[in-house]
């Protein structure tokens, strides 16, 4: 009977380990402050430094092309008349319209 006792008693002491172990665990995935809530912040970090480097490298490239156009009198004619339609006093313009039919 004795030994009945020790084998009841050692297995409640398990369930109750078993279950405390479950519940820490529980807390760790579902409080606010968890691991899940650290996957879906790092995962955010990481979505917004690609987005930063992508943003860094059109700066760059807006700097390069404003650098350029400051610099090269031609840049500076070929934009003024592609963009913004600008011709010289005296000059005429001309527009081509290309028709896209599907055929070659």
């Amino acid at each position: 009977m004795a030994k009945v006792k020790t084998n009841l008693k050692s297995r409640l002491l398990g369930i109750i380990y078993l279950l405390a172990v479950i519940i820490i665990l529980l807390f760790l995935f579902i409080n606010d402050k968890g691991i899940l809530k650290y996957l879906e912040v790092k995962s955010r970090v990481e979505n917004l430094d690609y987005q930063i480097k992508k943003s860094e490298q059109r700066i760059n490239k807006i700097e390069a092309e404003l650098d350029s156009l400051r610099t090269e009198r031609f840049k500076i004619e070929k934009t003024a008349r592609e963009k913004y339609n600008m011709k010289r006093p005296l000059e005429k313009g001309l527009d081509v319209k290309i028709k896209n039919d599907g055929s070659q």
